[in-house]
C-alpha cells in the first residue's frame, strides 16, 4: 500500500504543479475577467477577476493535505461493516485505495476547472466524466468493503 500511496502523492503533486506553472505562464496574458462556472454544456455562465483562479490550485492543495493526513488515521474512518480481525486489513486496504483515488480525481477535477477557465472552449466532457467517476469510484469501494466482509 505505500506504493500506491507514494504513487498517488507523486501524480497529484505533478497535477498541482501543472497548474501553478499554466497560472505563472498565463497570468500576464489572462484578461481582467476570467470564467469561473460553466454550464453543463460549458457555456460560461459566472465570472471573476483572474485572480479568482488561484484559488483552484490552494483549494487542490489543501484538499490533498486534508485526505493525506487522514491517510494516517485509520481508526477515525467510518466503514459500512464491522470490522474484526479477519476483514480488517482488507477494508483499511479497501479504505486507503479509495482516499488515494480520491486525491486524484479531485485535484485532476482543479486541474479541468482552472483549464476550462484557461482555454476558451474548453469542453465540457471531461469534467462531467471526472465527476462521473468521482461519484463511481466510492459506491464500488463501498461494495467491494461489504462483499468482502
Amino acid at each position: 500500500m505505500r506504493l500506491i500511496n507514494r504513487i498517488s502523492n507523486i501524480i497529484c503533486i505533478v497535477v498541482i504543479a501543472t497548474m501553478v506553472v499554466l497560472l505563472v505562464l498565463n497570468w500576464n496574458s489572462l484578461p481582467d475577467k476570467v470564467p469561473t462556472h460553466f454550464t453543463f454544456d460549458g457555456t460560461p455562465d459566472g465570472f471573476g477577476s483572474r485572480a479568482a483562479l488561484i484559488r483552484e490550485p490552494i483549494i487542490a492543495v489543501a484538499l490533498f493535505v486534508l485526505i493525506s493526513v487522514s491517510q494516517h488515521f485509520p481508526q477515525i474512518w467510518n466503514f459500512p461493516v464491522q470490522l474484526t480481525e479477519e476483514n480488517i486489513n482488507r477494508e483499511y486496504w479497501i479504505a486507503s485505495f479509495l482516499l488515494n483515488a480520491v486525491k486524484i480525481m479531485i485535484t485532476i477535477l482543479f486541474l479541468m476547472s482552472l483549464l476550462s477557465a484557461l482555454i476558451s472552449g474548453f469542453p465540457a466532457w471531461p469534467m462531467m466524466l471526472g465527476i462521473a467517476i468521482t461519484l463511481v469510484v466510492p459506491i464500488i469501494c463501498i461494495v467491494l468493503m461489504v462483499k468482502v466482509k
